[in-house]
């Protein structure tokens, strides 16, 4: 058996079950879109950066801009057409007046087309590669942010870890003050003991803070937004050896290439300047009727000879210019080259330092806090001992997060003077 709802009842049903599946959609779906918080990796905080930066679009604007002087370098050749009149009355003799009519066309002869659409070639030229040296420096200045970002959150992690170690460990001394097997200084040092920690606690969560900021600042993000970086790889070493790196960042950086567009496009200037001192050729059809029906006709040719205004000072402006723009070039891949052996330096020893913290000075801590300890529970070792060793264990893990974060810094500063990764 059948039955059949009527269209009014059936529209009626499916409003309902629209309405009652939002509220569905509001009540669970709707917290959980508002929860969740987007994982920054380093890649993606330097593509979107590499959009966003105001340093980026201006760039783009610049590039733009130079691609609008194209249209100097269409302009014709022949420009436009000249009509000239003459007349010229006659006296005593009325009827001896003079009519005369000239039509002509001007004719450029130089090559400034050629100098416009050299200029313009180099011009964008020189705009693209700022729009690489721009997308370099934002990339980077993203990178160093959630490089700083990444470490402080992991400084959190440590600083509460030890933080709750330190309230343990008051608790522990606590108890066996009430078994009589410590003093009233033993609570009291454990107390200063888990004070420091919740000051550095506090600290490391200021800096956090701190970095989120300039995370935010450095992507354009909102004052507001959620932010959270995903942790930091231990840095590497490039399999270069230190000339490699020097003539790789002279070939990748574009900030040498941009100012030898620089001064190729200066050159452009003046050899536009020079070709603008060469007037265009005037050629003219004329007519010409005088009195008593006499008449003529003839063609004429004019132009200037470039002999006084020649330029000379734009030209001579360009010139140097043109120098100037080129030892730039020359004394930039140079800096670029140095900057890049220097931040390999750098980084090498930043390497070194992880390692002795991370190899040795951190686990021969954790042993020496261990054995103090083991001493502790059995009388042999007082309170002060224990709170000693877990103090130098606490700040050889702190200073291991702050030199993994000078090691990333120096791995960012050596790929930005290598141009990239």
């Amino acid at each position: 058996m059948s039955v059949t709802i009527p269209l009014s009842r059936r529209s009626s049903a499916s409003r309902a079950l629209a309405f009652v599946s939002a509220i569905v959609c509001a009540v669970l779906v709707c917290p959980a879109a508002a929860s969740a918080q987007r994982v920054w990796s380093p890649d993606a905080a330097a593509d979107f950066a590499a959009r966003r930066s105001p340093d980026v679009v201006g760039a783009q604007v610049a590039i733009a801009a130079a691609e609008a002087n194209r249209a100097f370098a269409t302009v014709p050749r022949i420009g436009n057409p000249v009509l000239g009149l003459r007349l010229m009355v006659g006296l005593p003799d009325v009827p001896a007046a003079t009519i005369g009519v000239l039509a002509g066309v001007p004719i450029d002869i130089s090559d400034r087309p050629g100098a416009v659409h050299r200029e313009t070639r180099w011009a964008i030229r020189e705009a693209q590669h700022g729009l690489d040296v721009a997308v370099l420096e934002a990339r980077y200045r993203a990178i160093d942010a959630w490089a700083q970002l990444s470490l402080a959150q992991e400084r959190v992690v440590v600083a509460e870890e030890l933080f709750n170690n330190a309230r343990v460990f008051r608790d522990r001394v606590a108890a066996r003050l009430r078994e009589q097997a410590s003093t009233a200084l033993d609570v009291a040092l454990a107390e200063r003991d888990l004070a420091e920690s919740e000051a550095d606690l506090s600290d490391a969560r200021r800096q956090r803070a701190e970095a989120e900021a300039r995370f935010r600042l450095a992507l354009g993000l909102r004052p507001t937004e959620a932010v959270r970086a995903s942790p930091a790889a231990s840095p590497l070493l490039p399999a270069l050896d230190r000339e490699q790196l020097a003539q790789r960042a002279m070939e990748r950086r574009a900030e040498p290439r941009q100012l030898e567009a620089a001064s190729r496009r200066a050159r452009a200037v003046g050899e536009r300047a020079a070709a603008q001192a060469v007037d265009p050729i005037f050629v003219a059809g004329e007519f010409e009727v005088q009195g008593y029906a006499q008449s003529s006709f003839g063609v004429s040719i004019n132009t200037s000879l470039p002999l006084v205004r020649r330029a000379q000072g734009e030209r001579a402006v360009a010139a140097a210019e043109s120098a100037a723009y080129a030892t730039r070039s020359s004394v930039a891949r140079s800096v670029v080259a140095r900057e890049a052996v220097g931040a390999y330096d750098v980084l090498r020893e930043r390497l070194a330092t992880l390692t002795a913290l991370s190899e040795r000075a951190i686990p021969s801590a954790q042993r020496v806090l261990v054995a103090t300890e083991t001493l502790f529970e059995s009388g042999a070792a007082d309170t002060f001992r224990v709170l000693t060793a877990r103090r130098e264990l606490a700040a050889l893990r702190l200073r291991w997060v702050e030199a993994r974060l000078e090691a990333w810094r120096a791995q960012i500063a050596l790929e930005r003077a290598l141009g990239g990764p």
